[in-house]
């Protein structure tokens, strides 16, 4: 990402909430990613305000996503600064086409003035993805009892969501792709849960060895972000666990690993109770 100051991301924040960016003036990149939910909205779809805002997939979280490469569930950008840009013209988000967004922003004497302050010239494509992913990058998940235990302090989980972790580590085979301290690989799966005919990467890629693989996702922060999966139709946190332990929905493209986890019912509490630490509030 370029152009980052700490001005900048206060800039990125103020246009981050504003709706001067939609085309009605009725939507912001809040609208679908609000702070207090971890930056999702609790929709199974996103959707915002516009007449055109029909969603076609969850909003993912904003946090910790300096530390992806590829943005979005279809990996539809390579960098944050790329991927700010995309929700303002899509039809189904801010639908707003970029250059009448450029100069609504020249025409406010308030932005234009904060840009020729931050950047030295008039508000701009490359400048308004920079702003904006400037805000993304500095929005980090906080530290949770999981984080504490790991550090070597072993009284903070409970024995559930100690056992958890094990399971999580081991049986329940979670940590091959939930991997590192992002708890993702930030790899394309295809875990066997979707119930509808998005196709995921291929979308972006056009290969047939992409079709329906999704972003695997952060757990951090999980209690704020329900529900689940690319398209929401996972409510809870146990019913995702409940549909890994019995191996996916029978679809037969989905990853080699996803296959019946054998986990008991205390197992399966287990290791929600440590998921739900991987939450800091």
């Amino acid at each position: 990402m370029d152009r980052f100051s700490s001005a900048a991301a206060s800039l990125g924040e103020t246009l981050f909430n504003d709706v001067i960016l939609s085309k009605q003036r009725t939507t912001s990149c809040a609208s679908c990613h609000q702070p207090g939910l971890a930056f999702t909205d609790g929709n199974p779809l996103a959707k915002g305000n516009e007449p055109t805002d029909a969603g076609v997939r969850n909003a993912p979280t904003l946090l910790n996503r300096l530390f992806s490469s590829f943005q979005g569930w279809s990996g539809n950008a390579a960098s944050l600064d790329r991927q700010a840009l995309l929700p303002i013209p899509a039809a189904h988000e801010i639908n707003l086409p970029i250059a009448e967004a450029i100069q609504r922003l020249t025409s406010n004497a308030t932005y234009n003035s904060r840009f020729q302050s931050v950047y030295g010239q008039a508000p701009n494509v490359e400048n308004v993805a920079a702003a904006l992913a400037s805000f993304q990058a500095t929005q980090f998940t906080p530290r949770n009892r999981v984080d504490e235990y790991r550090a070597g302090n072993r009284t903070v989980l409970t024995a559930s969501e100690a056992r958890g972790l094990l399971l999580f580590e081991g049986k329940a085979r979670c940590s091959g792709c939930h991997a590192g301290q992002n708890y993702t690989d930030e790899s394309f799966r295809n875990n066997g849960l979707a119930t509808n005919t998005d196709i995921g990467r291929a979308d972006q890629t056009g290969r047939d060895r992409d079709f329906r693989l999704q972003k695997v996702a952060t757990l951090r922060e999980l209690q704020s972000t329900e529900p689940f999966m690319h398209d929401g139709s996972i409510d809870t946190l146990l019913e995702v666990i409940t549909a890994y332990n019995a191996g996916g929905l029978g679809d037969p493209m989905a990853d080699t690993d996803i296959r019946p986890l054998e986990l008991s019912n205390q197992e399966m509490l287990d290791l929600e109770a440590f998921l739900k630490a991987l939450s800091a509030n």
